[in-house]
Protein backbone atom coordinates (compact mmCIF):
# COMPACT_ATOMS: atom_id res chain seq x y z
CA UNK A 1 0.00 0.00 0.00
CA UNK A 2 2.98 2.11 0.26
CA UNK A 3 3.48 2.22 -2.74
CA UNK A 4 0.17 0.81 -4.62
CA UNK A 5 -3.54 1.80 -4.49
CA UNK A 6 -6.26 -0.54 -3.74
CA UNK A 7 -9.13 0.33 -5.62
CA UNK A 8 -11.60 -3.15 -5.15
CA UNK A 9 -12.26 -6.37 -3.80
CA UNK A 10 -14.20 -8.91 -5.10
CA UNK A 11 -15.49 -11.89 -3.18
CA UNK A 12 -15.90 -14.66 -5.85
CA UNK A 13 -18.36 -17.71 -5.87
CA UNK A 14 -17.33 -20.98 -3.59
CA UNK A 15 -17.71 -23.56 -5.70
CA UNK A 16 -15.95 -21.40 -8.92
CA UNK A 17 -13.50 -23.92 -9.06
CA UNK A 18 -15.68 -27.02 -8.76
CA UNK A 19 -14.80 -29.53 -10.97
CA UNK A 20 -10.93 -28.85 -10.67
CA UNK A 21 -10.88 -30.81 -6.84
CA UNK A 22 -9.85 -27.17 -5.42
CA UNK A 23 -11.69 -25.93 -2.72
CA UNK A 24 -11.10 -22.63 -2.00
CA UNK A 25 -12.11 -19.36 -1.09
CA UNK A 26 -11.64 -16.99 -3.83
CA UNK A 27 -10.91 -12.86 -4.02
CA UNK A 28 -10.11 -10.83 -7.07
CA UNK A 29 -7.79 -7.60 -6.33
CA UNK A 30 -7.94 -4.42 -8.46
CA UNK A 31 -5.00 -2.31 -7.45
CA UNK A 32 -4.00 1.01 -9.17
CA UNK A 33 -0.05 0.44 -10.01
CA UNK A 34 2.96 3.26 -8.70
CA UNK A 35 0.46 5.43 -6.85
CA UNK A 36 0.28 5.34 -2.97
CA UNK A 37 -3.12 4.32 -1.29
CA UNK A 38 -4.47 6.70 0.30
CA UNK A 39 -6.70 5.64 3.18
CA UNK A 40 -9.17 8.52 3.50
CA UNK A 41 -10.31 7.71 0.31
CA UNK A 42 -12.72 4.38 -0.22
CA UNK A 43 -11.96 1.45 -1.67
CA UNK A 44 -14.81 -0.68 -3.69
CA UNK A 45 -15.97 -4.14 -2.13
CA UNK A 46 -18.23 -6.31 -3.84
CA UNK A 47 -19.85 -9.46 -2.60
CA UNK A 48 -19.87 -11.41 -6.11
CA UNK A 49 -21.38 -14.90 -5.13
CA UNK A 50 -24.17 -15.57 -7.57
CA UNK A 51 -22.72 -15.16 -11.26
CA UNK A 52 -25.80 -17.09 -12.27
CA UNK A 53 -23.33 -20.56 -13.06
CA UNK A 54 -24.92 -24.10 -12.63
CA UNK A 55 -23.46 -27.41 -12.12
CA UNK A 56 -24.23 -30.05 -15.10
CA UNK A 57 -22.98 -33.50 -14.68
CA UNK A 58 -19.40 -33.73 -17.28
CA UNK A 59 -19.61 -29.99 -17.65
CA UNK A 60 -18.62 -28.61 -14.50
CA UNK A 61 -20.32 -24.78 -13.74
CA UNK A 62 -21.67 -23.61 -16.92
CA UNK A 63 -24.03 -20.66 -17.72
CA UNK A 64 -27.12 -23.24 -18.59
CA UNK A 65 -29.36 -20.43 -17.66
CA UNK A 66 -28.15 -17.67 -19.43
CA UNK A 67 -27.57 -14.87 -16.86
CA UNK A 68 -24.27 -14.80 -16.90
CA UNK A 69 -24.33 -11.84 -19.37
CA UNK A 70 -26.63 -9.66 -17.26
CA UNK A 71 -25.00 -10.41 -14.14
CA UNK A 72 -21.80 -8.94 -15.17
CA UNK A 73 -23.62 -5.87 -16.71
CA UNK A 74 -24.96 -5.21 -13.09
CA UNK A 75 -21.63 -6.11 -11.19
CA UNK A 76 -19.12 -3.84 -13.87
CA UNK A 77 -21.79 -0.99 -13.25
CA UNK A 78 -21.77 -1.21 -9.90
CA UNK A 79 -17.60 -1.12 -9.39
CA UNK A 80 -17.45 2.05 -12.46
CA UNK A 81 -20.21 3.77 -10.53
CA UNK A 82 -19.11 2.82 -6.98
CA UNK A 83 -23.18 2.12 -6.06
CA UNK A 84 -23.74 0.85 -2.63
CA UNK A 85 -26.34 -2.12 -2.45
CA UNK A 86 -27.67 -4.36 0.46
CA UNK A 87 -25.86 -8.03 -0.33
CA UNK A 88 -23.92 -6.86 -3.50
CA UNK A 89 -21.48 -4.44 -2.37
CA UNK A 90 -20.13 -1.40 0.00
CA UNK A 91 -17.38 0.71 0.18
CA UNK A 92 -15.03 1.27 3.09
CA UNK A 93 -12.15 2.96 3.94
CA UNK A 94 -9.16 0.63 4.78
CA UNK A 95 -5.52 0.59 5.65
CA UNK A 96 -2.86 -2.44 5.85
CA UNK A 97 -3.70 -3.46 8.80
CA UNK A 98 -7.68 -3.55 8.15
CA UNK A 99 -9.68 -6.59 6.44
CA UNK A 100 -9.96 -6.43 2.77
CA UNK A 101 -12.72 -8.70 2.31
CA UNK A 102 -16.49 -6.89 1.50
CA UNK A 103 -18.04 -9.85 3.94
CA UNK A 104 -16.10 -7.39 6.53
CA UNK A 105 -18.08 -4.20 5.55
CA UNK A 106 -21.41 -5.04 3.78
CA UNK A 107 -24.84 -4.81 5.79
CA UNK A 108 -27.45 -7.40 5.95
CA UNK A 109 -31.10 -6.95 4.40
CA UNK A 110 -32.83 -8.25 7.49
CA UNK A 111 -36.02 -6.97 5.45
CA UNK A 112 -35.80 -10.09 3.53
CA UNK A 113 -36.39 -12.40 6.39
CA UNK A 114 -39.62 -13.58 6.26
CA UNK A 115 -42.20 -16.42 8.30
CA UNK A 116 -40.53 -19.16 6.23
CA UNK A 117 -37.02 -18.71 7.70
CA UNK A 118 -38.48 -18.30 11.02
CA UNK A 119 -40.89 -21.27 10.58
CA UNK A 120 -37.66 -23.12 9.56
CA UNK A 121 -35.17 -22.68 12.95
CA UNK A 122 -38.84 -23.86 14.57
CA UNK A 123 -38.80 -27.20 12.96
CA UNK A 124 -35.12 -27.47 12.77
CA UNK A 125 -34.63 -27.61 16.43
CA UNK A 126 -37.79 -29.42 17.29
CA UNK A 127 -36.33 -32.40 14.72
CA UNK A 128 -33.04 -32.63 16.67
CA UNK A 129 -35.28 -32.85 19.81
CA UNK A 130 -37.51 -35.51 18.47
CA UNK A 131 -34.35 -37.88 17.39
CA UNK A 132 -32.53 -37.05 20.81
CA UNK A 133 -35.29 -36.16 23.11
CA UNK A 134 -38.78 -36.92 22.00
CA UNK A 135 -40.25 -37.08 25.80
CA UNK A 136 -39.46 -33.06 26.18
CA UNK A 137 -41.48 -32.71 22.61
CA UNK A 138 -44.72 -35.03 23.25
CA UNK A 139 -45.07 -34.82 26.50
CA UNK A 140 -44.69 -31.05 26.54
CA UNK A 141 -48.44 -29.84 26.43
CA UNK A 142 -49.80 -27.77 23.17
CA UNK A 143 -50.58 -24.69 24.03
CA UNK A 144 -53.13 -22.90 21.62
CA UNK A 145 -51.67 -20.82 18.58
CA UNK A 146 -53.08 -17.23 17.68
CA UNK A 147 -55.41 -18.32 14.52
CA UNK A 148 -54.47 -14.86 13.09
CA UNK A 149 -50.77 -13.50 12.42
CA UNK A 150 -49.80 -10.29 14.71
CA UNK A 151 -51.40 -7.15 13.42
CA UNK A 152 -49.16 -4.91 14.86
CA UNK A 153 -46.77 -1.76 13.30
CA UNK A 154 -43.35 -2.65 13.91
CA UNK A 155 -40.34 -0.73 14.21
CA UNK A 156 -36.92 -2.34 14.10
CA UNK A 157 -33.57 -0.86 15.01
CA UNK A 158 -30.01 -1.64 14.18
CA UNK A 159 -27.84 -3.46 17.85
CA UNK A 160 -24.22 -4.66 17.64
CA UNK A 161 -24.37 -8.46 18.96
CA UNK A 162 -22.30 -7.16 21.83
CA UNK A 163 -25.55 -5.59 22.74
CA UNK A 164 -28.07 -8.41 23.13
CA UNK A 165 -25.05 -10.96 23.69
CA UNK A 166 -22.35 -12.20 26.17
CA UNK A 167 -19.94 -14.40 24.67
CA UNK A 168 -18.44 -17.88 26.20
CA UNK A 169 -15.41 -19.60 24.80
CA UNK A 170 -15.31 -22.56 25.61
CA UNK A 171 -12.25 -25.70 25.81
CA UNK A 172 -11.25 -28.56 23.30
CA UNK A 173 -14.03 -31.56 23.32
CA UNK A 174 -13.33 -34.56 21.41
CA UNK A 175 -15.23 -37.73 20.70
CA UNK A 176 -13.08 -39.90 22.54
CA UNK A 177 -13.81 -38.64 25.93
CA UNK A 178 -17.91 -38.65 25.11
CA UNK A 179 -17.36 -42.64 24.38
CA UNK A 180 -15.17 -43.03 27.93
CA UNK A 181 -17.18 -40.79 29.56
CA UNK A 182 -20.99 -40.95 28.51
CA UNK A 183 -23.40 -38.87 30.38
CA UNK A 184 -26.61 -36.18 30.06
CA UNK A 185 -24.38 -32.81 29.55
CA UNK A 186 -24.22 -31.65 25.62
CA UNK A 187 -20.92 -30.77 24.13
CA UNK A 188 -21.29 -28.32 21.13
CA UNK A 189 -18.77 -28.03 18.80
CA UNK A 190 -18.75 -26.38 15.00
CA UNK A 191 -20.91 -28.09 12.50
CA UNK A 192 -24.90 -27.83 11.51
CA UNK A 193 -25.41 -31.65 11.88
CA UNK A 194 -27.10 -32.92 14.58
CA UNK A 195 -27.59 -28.90 16.18
CA UNK A 196 -23.97 -28.81 16.83
CA UNK A 197 -24.05 -31.31 19.82
CA UNK A 198 -21.06 -33.91 19.62
CA UNK A 199 -22.33 -36.41 22.02
CA UNK A 200 -23.02 -36.01 25.68
CA UNK A 201 -20.62 -36.04 28.83
CA UNK A 202 -20.75 -36.79 31.73
CA UNK A 203 -21.16 -34.03 34.48
CA UNK A 204 -18.45 -34.92 36.85
CA UNK A 205 -16.08 -35.73 34.06
CA UNK A 206 -16.97 -32.11 33.02
CA UNK A 207 -16.39 -30.64 36.33
CA UNK A 208 -13.00 -32.57 37.18
CA UNK A 209 -11.93 -31.80 33.56
CA UNK A 210 -12.39 -28.39 34.05
CA UNK A 211 -15.26 -27.69 31.05
CA UNK A 212 -17.52 -24.69 32.08
CA UNK A 213 -21.10 -26.10 32.29
CA UNK A 214 -23.85 -23.74 31.05
CA UNK A 215 -26.92 -24.48 32.92
CA UNK A 216 -29.05 -21.81 31.43
CA UNK A 217 -30.21 -21.81 27.47
CA UNK A 218 -28.11 -20.61 25.83
CA UNK A 219 -27.23 -19.77 21.43
CA UNK A 220 -23.57 -21.79 19.98
CA UNK A 221 -21.89 -20.22 17.16
CA UNK A 222 -19.59 -22.11 14.85
CA UNK A 223 -16.03 -20.89 14.90
CA UNK A 224 -14.54 -22.85 11.71
CA UNK A 225 -15.75 -25.61 9.75
CA UNK A 226 -19.58 -24.28 9.06
CA UNK A 227 -18.32 -20.91 10.24
CA UNK A 228 -21.07 -19.09 11.84
CA UNK A 229 -23.51 -21.40 11.81
CA UNK A 230 -25.82 -21.05 15.12
CA UNK A 231 -27.65 -23.56 17.60
CA UNK A 232 -30.31 -23.21 20.26
CA UNK A 233 -29.80 -25.13 23.54
CA UNK A 234 -32.27 -25.73 25.78
CA UNK A 235 -30.51 -28.30 28.20
CA UNK A 236 -27.26 -27.72 29.89
CA UNK A 237 -24.06 -27.73 28.10
CA UNK A 238 -20.21 -27.06 27.28
CA UNK A 239 -18.92 -25.57 24.44
CA UNK A 240 -15.88 -26.72 22.20
CA UNK A 241 -13.12 -25.17 21.32
CA UNK A 242 -14.47 -24.83 17.65
CA UNK A 243 -17.48 -22.77 18.96
CA UNK A 244 -18.60 -20.30 20.66
CA UNK A 245 -21.64 -19.60 23.55
CA UNK A 246 -24.29 -16.79 23.08
CA UNK A 247 -25.83 -15.57 26.34
CA UNK A 248 -28.64 -13.29 26.55
CA UNK A 249 -27.55 -10.15 28.56
CA UNK A 250 -31.19 -9.46 29.82
CA UNK A 251 -31.55 -13.21 31.65
CA UNK A 252 -34.97 -11.93 32.60
CA UNK A 253 -36.47 -11.71 28.90
CA UNK A 254 -34.49 -14.97 28.24
CA UNK A 255 -37.07 -17.91 26.69
CA UNK A 256 -36.95 -20.54 24.23
CA UNK A 257 -39.62 -18.11 21.62
CA UNK A 258 -36.99 -15.22 21.88
CA UNK A 259 -33.92 -17.44 21.62
CA UNK A 260 -35.07 -19.05 18.01
CA UNK A 261 -36.07 -15.38 17.08
CA UNK A 262 -32.56 -14.55 17.82
CA UNK A 263 -30.76 -17.69 16.40
CA UNK A 264 -32.95 -16.79 13.02
CA UNK A 265 -31.62 -13.24 12.43
CA UNK A 266 -28.15 -13.98 13.50
CA UNK A 267 -28.34 -16.85 10.63
CA UNK A 268 -28.77 -14.30 8.12
CA UNK A 269 -25.51 -13.08 8.80
CA UNK A 270 -23.73 -16.29 8.57
CA UNK A 271 -22.89 -15.73 4.75
CA UNK A 272 -20.15 -13.11 6.12
CA UNK A 273 -18.31 -16.04 7.71
CA UNK A 274 -16.74 -18.98 6.21
CA UNK A 275 -13.40 -21.45 5.82
CA UNK A 276 -11.10 -18.48 5.09
CA UNK A 277 -13.40 -15.89 7.53
CA UNK A 278 -13.62 -17.33 10.76
CA UNK A 279 -15.82 -16.46 14.01
CA UNK A 280 -13.44 -14.47 16.36
CA UNK A 281 -15.22 -13.10 19.13
CA UNK A 282 -13.70 -9.37 18.05
CA UNK A 283 -15.05 -9.60 14.70
CA UNK A 284 -18.54 -11.05 15.99
CA UNK A 285 -19.34 -8.79 19.00
CA UNK A 286 -18.96 -6.06 16.29
CA UNK A 287 -21.55 -7.80 14.02
CA UNK A 288 -25.00 -5.66 13.62
CA UNK A 289 -28.67 -7.75 13.43
CA UNK A 290 -32.25 -5.65 13.37
CA UNK A 291 -34.06 -6.07 16.01
CA UNK A 292 -38.06 -4.93 16.83
CA UNK A 293 -38.45 -2.18 19.50
CA UNK A 294 -40.35 -0.54 21.69
CA UNK A 295 -40.80 3.20 22.24
CA UNK A 296 -37.79 3.56 24.28
CA UNK A 297 -35.74 1.92 21.88
CA UNK A 298 -35.15 -1.35 23.43
CA UNK A 299 -35.72 -4.21 22.22
CA UNK A 300 -39.39 -5.71 22.19
CA UNK A 301 -38.56 -8.95 23.80
CA UNK A 302 -42.36 -9.41 23.80
CA UNK A 303 -42.86 -9.30 20.01
CA UNK A 304 -40.18 -11.63 19.46
CA UNK A 305 -41.50 -14.44 21.89
CA UNK A 306 -45.36 -13.28 20.32
CA UNK A 307 -44.12 -13.92 16.80
CA UNK A 308 -42.69 -17.33 17.13
CA UNK A 309 -45.44 -18.84 19.24
CA UNK A 310 -47.89 -17.76 16.53
CA UNK A 311 -46.00 -19.45 13.82
CA UNK A 312 -46.74 -22.99 12.92
CA UNK A 313 -45.40 -25.43 15.09
CA UNK A 314 -44.04 -22.40 17.45
CA UNK A 315 -46.47 -24.06 20.42
CA UNK A 316 -44.70 -26.68 20.26
CA UNK A 317 -40.98 -25.53 21.47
Amino acid sequence: MRKHTLKAVFSMPDDIFYGNNASTNVCVMVWEAGKPHDSSVSTFFGYCKDDGFVKRKKLGRIDALGKWESIKAEWLRFYREKEEREGISTKAKVKDSDEWLCEAYMKTDFSKLTDDDFEKSILEYLSYEIKNNPQRVFMKPEEKTAAKKIKKKVIYEEFKVEDIFNIQNGKGVTKEEIAGFPGEIEAIQSGADNNAVLGKLDEDYCIQSGYKIITEQCLSVARSGTSGYVAYHETPCVIGDSAKALLLKDKKKASIYVYIYLRTVLMANKYKYAYGRKVTEKKYYKDTIVLPVIRNGAPDWKYMEEYIRQLPYGARL
